[in-house]
This record gives C-alpha cells, sequence and structure tokens, in this order.
C-alpha cells in the first residue's frame, strides 16, 4: 500500500504522504510520540516550507522534547492545508500496552483530535491484528473497517517462506520434505499474523 501511494502521489504537488510502523523489536518504535514526531517530519520534508506550527512548536518547546499533544496540535494544523495527505499507520498492535504504558490510549486521543479539528483533505488507514482495545475505539473512529481472513494472511505466509526458501544459498539445498515441513511449521505457528 505505501508503495502504491508513493508511486501514485509522492511527486505529485500538493500530495503527501507519510507513513509509520509500530515495531516489536524497538521500543522507540511503540510509542506515540514517536509515531506522531515521524509523521510531522515526513509531512514536513515534503512541504515547500517549514509550515508555522512547527516553527511555533519549535519555539515552544526550545530544544526539549515537545509533548504528544504539542506533536497532536502540529499534526492537525498541518492536516489542515490545501494538501492531499495519505497517511498510513502499520501494526498498532505493536503500540505499547502494558501496565502504567498506556500508549493506544494516547495514540487514540490524537486520532480524536485529529479527527475532530483537521479540516484539510487526508485519509489515515490504520492496520492491526483485530485485538479487543482496537477494534473497540476503530468501530467508534473508522469510517470503513476492513478485516483480511486468516486464510488469506496463511497463504501469504506460505508464499513468503516458500519464495524466501528458494532465494536462500543455504536454504534451497534443502530437501524438499524439510522444506514442506518448514513451511507448514511457520505457517501453522504465525497464527495469521
Amino acid at each position: 500500500m505505501i508503495r502504491h501511494l508513493t508511486a501514485q502521489y509522492d511527486k505529485r504537488p500538493g500530495c503527501r504522504v507519510a507513513y509509520y510502523y509500530f515495531d516489536f523489536n524497538d521500543p522507540r518504535k511503540q510509542t506515540v510520540t514517536g509515531c506522531l514526531k515521524s509523521l510531522v517530519q515526513q509531512l514536513c520534508a515534503q512541504s515547500d516550507s517549514v509550515p508555522e506550527p512547527l516553527l511555533s512548536l519549535y519555539e515552544e518547546c526550545k530544544g526539549s522534547d515537545p509533548s504528544s499533544a504539542q506533536l497532536t496540535d502540529a499534526l492537525t494544523s498541518m492536516l489542515s492545508t490545501s494538501s492531499r495527505d495519505f497517511i498510513v499507520i502499520d501494526a498498532l498492535d505493536e503500540c505499547k500496552e502494558e501496565e502504567g504504558e498506556r500508549e493506544r490510549e494516547a495514540f487514540f486521543e490524537a486520532l480524536v483530535s485529529i479527527k475532530t479539528l483537521a479540516t484539510g483533505s487526508y485519509c489515515i488507514f490504520v492496520t492491526s491484528r483485530p485485538e479487543l482495545d482496537i477494534r473497540r475505539e476503530m468501530m467508534v473512529l473508522g469510517d470503513m473497517a476492513l478485516e483480511v481472513l486468516g486464510t488469506l494472511v496463511n497463504e501469504d505466509i506460505r508464499l513468503h517462506v516458500k519464495a524466501y526458501l528458494a532465494k536462500d544459498a543455504r536454504m534451497k539445498k534443502w530437501p524438499a520434505n524439510v522444506k514442506e515441513e518448514v513451511v507448514d511449521a511457520l505457517t501453522d505457528k504465525a497464527n495469521g499474523m
């Protein structure tokens, strides 16, 4: 999807594409602040000049890190311009949601604020496994929900693993029955992920 959007809109005047991937392997990429900083930076980099909300935020922070509320305000302002903006947020389920760290809750607060206050032409696409809290919030926020069937995801995983086994110099020498066992085990254990 990101490749499609960037190929379609990235170089068009007045269009901007930004994306963020919550990554369970990197604690810095599991926070709302990290997400908002990245989106603001990407949209700014695709603007003709530094947007006024960012200049104000820079002056306000004086070298300290902005809060997620400040970043939400800046992003909302940036999404209230004449640009056509596309934002993709992938793997929301990887956003921290542990005792004392309610990052998903903060994410949804930011999304509500953006949806309520941003007046420009923008689309936000969020992907996630269907965890209960995410499903509940997205039902309220989302204009549309798409559900990918587990069987299709499993077939996608199966094809990916087979392709990897066929390309890897060491693994492609393995006997066919071992390769098939690896494909079956990884597909089963992936559980649609």
